[in-house]
Formats: C-alpha cells, sequence, structure tokens
C-alpha cells in the first residue's frame, strides 16, 4: 500500500514539474500552481489505484486544455506487446503536438 509520505512525496513532485512546465509557457507562478493542482488531483487517483490493486500501471497521461477541462490522453501503438517506454513517447509525443498547436496549457505523464 502507498504509504501517506510516498504519496505526498509524488504529488510534490509532480506539482513542481507540472508548475515548471506551465511557468515556460508564460504563465504567472500562482495560475500555474492551481492548474497543476487541478491536473495531479486528476491524474494521480488512477496510478495509486492501480499501484494498490495491481503493483503496476501503462503509462497515460491527462492534459489540461485551453477551455480548462481536464482530458484522457493514451497511446496506441500497432504491436502487440508495446513497451511502457514506447508507450511513454507516443503520448510524449501527443502532448508536443498538442502544446505547439495550441490544444494544451498543461500536461501530466504518469
Amino acid at each position: 500500500m502507498f504509504s501517506t509520505a510516498k504519496r505526498n512525496s509524488l504529488r510534490w513532485i509532480c506539482t513542481t514539474l507540472l508548475i515548471i512546465a506551465s511557468a515556460a509557457n508564460g504563465q504567472t507562478t500562482n495560475t500555474s500552481r492551481a492548474e497543476s493542482q487541478q491536473l495531479m488531483n486528476a491524474a494521480l487517483p488512477f496510478a495509486e489505484q492501480m499501484l494498490e490493486k495491481h503493483g503496476e500501471f501503462f503509462p497515460y497521461g491527462q492534459a489540461l486544455n485551453t477551455d480548462g477541462k481536464i482530458v484522457s490522453v493514451a497511446g496506441h501503438s500497432e504491436q502487440q506487446q508495446t513497451q511502457s517506454s514506447e508507450m511513454m513517447q507516443i503520448i510524449k509525443s501527443g502532448f508536443i503536438q498538442g502544446a505547439k498547436s495550441g490544444q494544451y496549457k498543461a500536461t501530466a505523464l504518469v
């Protein structure tokens, strides 16, 4: 089971990374922090649930779009057995495309 200390540490790391990414987009720190917290609160519960039940999970993503809505992001590969690292790269590429097109304000790869 995930201890409170580990959960808090994971949340702190995710918040810090999301704030840095949002600040790079020119957002204020307070706005970045609030949006990062919102995204993290949406993204982490599923990972925690999967870790507690199965001890692992397949990579997934969530993004905050420009309307302020959180959307789930998944990758797709033609291969039957895709490695986690490959799936992370697929999701990351989707995030990059979404950021370049102005679709996403913040992203979380979990």
